[in-house]
């Protein structure tokens, strides 16, 4: 049974993405790592340990993809995606980097790439007409 697992685990950069945001949204940690390069294992391994502490149904998300465009560079990839989950919306990208034909996440240089969420503008701007409660 693992082995069916493990072959169903992987694909194109997009697919790669797709999976490893599911994991993520589960904190299924162990499966994120099977797509992700040794230093996006040791990154994963920081944010197990992170959530650890936390009721499982606290934080489990459901993240949805309103966008991705993934780009190909010989052995990397690097996919931008428009995301939307329960609390925002919001811009992340994921590198991917090819390794013995497979392609894997890799952390980005600066970590977690997120851009700034609409809730947070909303939030620091106190001039906006369109001011709103904050998600949490």
């Amino acid at each position: 049974m693992a082995c069916q697992q493990e072959a169903s685990v992987g694909g194109s950069p997009e697919e790669v993405v797709r999976q490893y945001q599911a994991f993520l949204d589960n904190n299924d940690f162990d499966q994120a790592k099977k797509i992700s390069t040794p230093a996006g294992r040791e990154m994963l391994e920081g944010l197990a340990v992170f959530f650890g502490g936390a009721s499982e149904d606290s934080t489990v998300v459901h993240t949805n993809f309103l966008s991705i465009d993934c780009k190909e560079s010989g052995n990397t990839a690097r996919c931008d995606c428009r995301l939307q989950d329960e609390f925002e919306t919001y811009a992340s990208v994921f590198q991917l980097r090819k390794i013995n034909d497979r392609w894997l996440i890799e952390p980005n240089d600066e970590g977690v790439n997120i851009e700034q969420s609409e809730s947070e503008e909303i939030l620091e701007d106190p001039d906006s007409s369109t001011l709103k409660q904050a998600p949490y």
